[in-house]
């Protein structure tokens, strides 16, 4: 940052040469020097006074410009705020050489300005081209500085604003992909088993049973693989052929190859590939699709669409692009495995600049420290040094540098005992006791100058010198350096806003990870619970009333109806409900007193995967805990050991009856313990009912 780096130094492990011996060291001194010797010996060759004096006149001027070229750029390291694009650097060379070749001609001319006029018309000049860079340099440092550090803030509010508006766009279009599950599972499997459950009494136990298996080989196994398949973890190829006859798939060997090693798409591309070819409808009977690449993407083109959906937010942002040919062709663009993908999501409704608004406090503004900077003292006196002097035009003569040296050096001393005054931070009194500092400075630094001159050099004490020595130190310390204070204090105030933002950005992708990756885990899920707990039971009572065993189907059908399908289909609404991020404080949650002490966070930052797959365990235990065990308190806590990582859910309901069968619970459990290699239990402890969840960390992220 600006200020870090020109108030403190820049930090560098290699110390002092490292960090200063660079461009902005080594140019001034080129220039200085290619200037400077040169015309010292021309001036001493052509000299018409031979007197000893004027060799040392001569050696100590282009000495005295490179020391004093070398305290610029030191200064410059500590205060300068003018940034570091190609016109900074050159108003920095600027000032680091105009002020010491100043100095050159200053001393020179003390001995040979009569033998050498153009030495003092040189100075003059430079002290008209000093004006000009000093103007310059104010204008650049303190507005310029300021704009820059407010044009960095806006950008990021604009990343920040465009990303929350994403993830909104995300979590919106997977609350509607919860609601489209939820119809198509009451409208395909949970309707019919209502009408076979109305029918039970009217229909024989084979056409009962007859009718489960039709509803088991035609809708719901094709619709769980649908959802996710199992040959989708084997590659986008199997998946798509797995959809059916009418998708005619033709993929070069080179591409089944990429594919079948994994190398083709990433793993949270591929289920929006298929997601969105498994949505498409068909013209006729029967869509062609091929696969090809072209450069860093896989396009896949579709002939014989009718109609295909529009691309949601989360295939967006998975960096999948459509169009549509002049011929009614579909070519959908993914990015390859490996490749970061661009994607260009549309916001609709709202201004794409806006702005998230920002808070300015001048009161704090003024009183950020330092308020009495030794450093910007010294700097501005050394750079205003030749403007002064011109003004104040006097003849050359060896008073005239000392008293610009005294000019500089007054206010740095008087200002030590400032630097210990405390400012009341962020408060009117506290800005207006630095701009009172300031002032008494530029008053008391005038008056010592003058009087400093009257004792050492009383025939230079001219009243108009005087006067303009008083209005030159109140434009540098009572103008010029409280700008620089107010700007260095806003600056920081922009920077504290953009390091904000930097946050709320990294936790903005924290929760677009947290959406993708629960967009994937709720395909799965379904099509995991369809398949082992729904079908499974449906096939069980097949089973049942096959072997004549009535009763026992018509009690698992009623189970199934009445318990099973309606918690999985409120289920889909509650997690419409669940936000990414969540509070480790205490809340009320539908009548549960919920009281989490995970850090999330940090867990988030080891194991995405893991993190959003215990959060759902901690969903469904707090909602069985409500729902079936009556419960009104709800304690969420974690242990740590090694690779193991137990999650701990302990309510005060009144836990599982002995007749209770495994549910979604239960399948969301294995499900995890499969993944993670691990195991759970559900115990009960007196009053209180404990599940407890142990799995193992994955080793490459157990850092």
């Amino acid at each position: 940052m600006i200020w870090d780096a020109m108030i403190n130094g820049p930090q560098s492990e290699g110390g002092y040469l490292s960090s200063r011996t660079s461009s902005r060291v080594i140019t001034p001194l080129l220039l200085i020097l290619a200037v400077t010797v040169p015309l010292s010996l021309i001036l001493n060759s052509i000299a018409v006074n031979g007197a000893t004096e004027s060799v040392s006149y001569l050696v100590i001027a282009p000495i005295a410009a490179v020391t004093l070229s070398l305290v610029i750029v030191e200064l410059q390291f500590r205060v300068d705020t003018v940034g570091k694009n190609r016109w900074a650097r050159l108003l920095q060379l600027a000032v680091a050489t105009a002020t010491p070749l100043w100095m050159y001609t200053a001393l020179t001319s003390v001995w040979s300005s009569g033998y050498f006029p153009v030495l003092g018309s040189l100075q003059t000049a430079l002290g008209y081209a000093s004006l000009v860079i000093g103007l310059m340099w104010v204008l650049t440092g303190t507005w310029g500085a300021l704009l820059r550090a407010r044009e960095a803030r806006d950008r990021h509010e604009l990343a920040v604003l465009e990303a929350e508006r994403l993830n909104k766009l995300l979590d919106n279009a997977e609350r509607a992909r919860f609601l489209e599950y939820r119809d198509v599972i009451a409208s395909t499997v949970a309707a019919p088993l209502q009408g076979l459950r109305s029918q039970w009494n009217s229909l024989e136990a084979d056409e009962l049973a007859s009718r489960l298996e039709k509803l088991t080989s035609r809708v719901m196994r094709p619709l769980a693989h649908q959802l996710h398949p199992v040959s989708l973890k084997v590659g986008l190829v199997p998946a798509i052929q797995s959809l059916g006859s009418h998708y005619r798939l033709t993929v070069p060997p080179e591409i089944g190859k990429l594919d079948e090693s994994g190398q083709l798409l990433d793993g949270d591309v591929a289920p929006q590939v298929f997601r969105w070819v498994r949505n498409l409808v068909p013209s006729g009977s029967r869509i062609a699709v091929a696969l090809e690449i072209d450069r860093q993407h896989v396009v896949l083109t579709a002939v014989g669409v009718a109609t295909a959906r529009t691309l949601d937010p989360i295939q967006q942002v998975a960096g999948l692009s459509v169009d549509v040919t002049d011929t009614g062709e579909y070519r959908l663009r993914a990015p390859m495995h490996g490749v970061a993908s661009k994607p260009h999501v549309v916001f609709p409704g709202r201004e794409r600049d806006a702005r998230v608004s920002s808070k300015t406090s001048v009161w704090d503004a003024w009183t950020t420290p330092p308020s009495i900077n030794l450093a910007l003292i010294l700097y501005i006196g050394i750079v205003s040094v030749p403007v002064f002097s011109l003004v104040r035009g006097e003849r050359a003569g060896v008073e005239a540098p000392w008293i610009s040296i005294l000019s500089v050096l007054a206010p740095v001393v008087l200002a030590f005992p400032l630097v210990r005054i405390k400012v009341a931070r962020g408060t009117r009194r506290g800005a207006v006791t630095v701009i009172a500092m300031w002032v008494g400075l530029a008053i008391a630094s005038a008056i010592a100058a003058n009087l400093l001159i009257v004792w050492l050099a009383p025939s230079t004490s001219l009243f108009i010198g005087n006067a303009l020595r008083i209005l030159g130190a109140v434009l540098r310390y009572a103008v010029v350096a409280p700008m620089f204070v107010l700007t260095h204090g806003l600056v920081v105030q922009a920077q504290a806003d953009t390091q904000l933002l930097r946050m709320r950005q990294r936790a903005s992708k924290v929760t677009r990870a947290n959406l993708l990756s629960r967009a994937d885990e709720t395909d799965r899920f379904l099509a995991e619970a369809l398949h082992r707990t729904v079908q499974g039971r449906v096939t069980a009572i097949a089973l049942l009333l096959r072997l004549d065993r009535r009763q026992e189907a018509e009690s698992e059908l009623d189970t199934l109806t009445r318990v099973t399908l309606p918690e999985l289909e409120s289920k889909l609404g509650e997690w419409m409900q669940v936000e990414a991020e969540d509070s480790s404080q205490d809340r009320e949650v539908s009548g549960l007193s919920v009281t989490d002490s995970v850090d999330w966070d940090a867990l988030r930052i080891e194991d995405q995967g893991l993190a959003s797959r215990l959060h759902r365990v901690v969903d469904e235990a707090a909602i069985n805990a409500r729902r079936h065990g009556h419960a009104t308190t709800f304690e969420v806590s974690m242990l740590r050991e090694g690779s193991r990582v137990t999650l701990i859910c302990e309510d005060n309901g009144d836990g599982p009856s002995s007749s209770a069968v495994p549910g979604l619970g239960s399948a969301i459990l294995d499900d995890v313990c499969r993944e993670y290699a691990g195991s759970w239990v559900l115990t009960r402890q007196g009053v209180f009912t404990r599940v407890c969840l142990d799995v193992r960390v994955p080793a490459e992220q157990n850092t």
